[in-house]
Formats: C-alpha cells, structure tokens, sequence
C-alpha cells in the first residue's frame, strides 16, 4: 500500500499536536500503530489499566480523525 505523502504529513503533525494535549494517548497511539503491541500490553508498560488504555485509544482515534481529516480538506475556497 503506498500512502500519498500529504496524508503521511498530516498523520505525523495531528500525532504531535495530540501529544501536546494528550502525551498518553499519543504513547497509546504509538505503541500501538507502529509498535504492534496489544492493550494488555500497553497497559503493563504505562502502568495503566486496560480499560485506561482503550479510553486513551478511543479518544486518540477519533482526535486524530477529526484533525486529519480537517488538515486534508485545507482551508476553505471562495465560494
């Protein structure tokens, strides 16, 4: 699969701005998506609970959705 650099871009800026609002959820996206690691897994390494890490990773993904997404669409054009 080869992903348009724009979107790998936009992917790297919406991690690191979550990071600056939200540093454990950006670690949960971390291990996670690139490491591979499991819930369980994550959650031993943080020293969190698993539901603590799905909450973190719930929040993470829509977070990051929405600001993907927004970054993507650019700014709006004359109508």
């Amino acid at each position: 699969m080869i992903v348009p650099s724009e979107e790998l871009l936009a992917v790297n800026d919406a991690l690191a701005a979550l990071a600056l609002e939200d540093r454990q959820a950006a670690e949960v996206v971390q291990m996670r998506y690139f490491v591979g690691m499991t819930v369980p897994e994550i959650a031993d390494a943080l020293g969190l609970s698993s539901r603590t890490v799905d909450r973190h990773w719930a929040f993470a993904r829509a977070w990051l959705k929405r600001t993907i997404r927004s970054s993507l669409s650019g700014p709006p054009g004359p109508h």
